[in-house]
Parts: structure tokens; sequence; C-alpha cells
């Protein structure tokens, strides 16, 4: 019994010693492996420098930049955002007036419209009144003419001299030419050389056109 607890230790000791070995090899193989992977790495890298070239860096090593995040963004950043938000704000109140306008511009508009409209009515109305007023005017002369036609002459010479020329001329353009005569025979004449020469005057003006 006292010999196998002698022989106990000396086993553990013998252990021992071929584990380390073993750990020993494992360690040389790794940095066998290892070694000639991180030369290559280091040639490749010396070559990217001697070429002007900057060492890559992984894009995993370096963490996205949250660009969402006020708290994360930079002074230059917030500094764009804001006048962002300003020339936003700008567009719009300007598109704002600009509709203000627009309606104001269209409720004038209507406005004239209706005036025009409102002016046309007027004018068809007033051009309705003139020729209906000409129209009675005409039918009044007329009837005039035909009393002054059916008088005897030195009565209507009397009467005729004596009235403003306006109505000497409207009528005796409206009469026949023979009973005018014997009219104008039996006026005076001073009344009847005046009616001549305002007869010979309207005839020589221009007619206006309408």
């Amino acid at each position: 019994m006292i010999g196998k607890v002698k022989i106990l230790p000396v086993l553990i000791v013998a252990a021992s010693v071929g584990l380390a070995f073993k750990i020993n090899n494992i360690a040389t193989g790794v940095d066998n492996m290892v070694a000639p992977v991180v030369a290559q790495e280091n040639m490749s890298e010396e070559n990217n420098m001697d070429n002007g070239e900057e060492p890559t860096v992984e894009a995993s090593t370096a963490p996205p930049r949250n660009t969402t995040d006020p708290l994360m963004m930079s002074r230059a950043e917030l500094d764009l955002l804001q006048d962002l938000v300003n020339r936003r704000e700008e567009l719009n109140d300007r598109d704002a007036q600009i509709s203000v306008r627009e309606r104001l511009l269209e409720t004038t508009e209507r406005r004239i419209d209706g005036k025009i409209a409102q002016l046309e009515d007027l004018e068809i109305r007033i051009s309705a009144l003139v020729e209906t007023y000409e129209a009675n005017e005409n039918e009044q002369m007329s009837s005039i003419v035909k009393v002054y036609e059916t008088m005897k002459p030195k009565d209507a010479a009397r009467i005729f001299e004596r009235l403003s020329m306006s109505i000497q001329l409207d009528v005796a353009i409206r009469m026949k030419e023979s009973k005018m005569a014997l009219i104008m025979a039996n006026m005076s004449n001073e009344a009847a050389e005046m009616l001549t020469s305002e007869l010979a005057h309207r005839a020589s003006l221009p007619e206006l056109e309408g």
C-alpha cells in the first residue's frame, strides 16, 4: 500500500511534464502557422506605403455614424439643418403670399368683368332709348311737316319764320321742295336769306361715320 502511495506523486509529475511538452508543441505549431500570414500582411502594408498608398482599414472597424440623431451631429451639420429649415419656412411664406395675391387678383378680375357687363348693359339701354327718341322725334317732325304742307303758304310763312333756326332746318329738309319754295316765297327777305344760308351750310358739312 505504501509503495503505491509513493508511486502516485511520481506519475502526477510525469503527467505534468508530458502535458507541458504537448502545450509547448501546440503553441509552436500555432506560431508556425500564424507567422507566415503576419509576415505576408506586413509585406503588403510596406508595399502599399512604398507606393504612396495608405493602409486600408476595414469598414467594419469604424462604427457607422448616426446622422439622424441631433445629439450625434456636429455643429456644422446642425447649422446646415437649421438653414434648411429656415429656407423651407421662407418658401412656405412666399407660397402663402402668392396664393393671397392670386385670390385678390381673381376677385378684382371678377369685379372688373361685372363692371364691364354693367356698362355694356347700360350702353344697350342708352342705345335703345336714343333709337326710341329719334323715332319719336322723326314721327313728331313728320307730323309738323304735314301740318305746314297743308297750310296756305302765306300763313305757314308767317309762323315758320318765327321758329328757331334749328326747327326751321329740321322741317325744311323734310318738306317737299315745291311746298317749301312757296313758304319761303311768302317769308320776309331777311328770314328767307338766313334759312337759305343755313340749308346750304348744312348741305356742305361732311357726314360723320357711325
